[in-house]
């Protein structure tokens, strides 16, 4: 790569396009994650794409020690608290 240019990691669970879009464009839920020790931001967009904000601002840090001091214990795209909210959205649009 010339300049020393990156190339960002994805830091959302795909879309499931075997699934039916939800009626809604996005949804979003903030708790204090025990993991990250912080506040973050869930979001799940209608076709079924899933991200923890929170990883993706820090994830992509160029400086490591910074980002390992901010995703020390985060689980990053294996977070079941992104899977686990993700899930129940879908569950909630299936039982409707």
């Amino acid at each position: 790569m010339e300049g020393g240019a990156r190339i960002a990691q994805s830091t959302s669970l795909p879309a499931m396009p075997e699934l039916s879009p939800a009626e809604w464009q996005v949804t979003s839920y903030c708790f204090l994650c025990d993991l990250a020790k912080n506040l973050v931001v869930l979001m799940v967009y209608s076709d079924w794409r899933a991200k923890c904000v929170y990883y993706e601002k820090y994830g992509n840090l160029e400086n490591e020690k910074g980002k390992s001091n901010r995703l020390n214990n985060c689980a990053g795209l294996s977070c079941h608290y992104v899977t686990d909210y993700r899930d129940k959205l879908i569950q909630e649009v299936a039982t409707n």
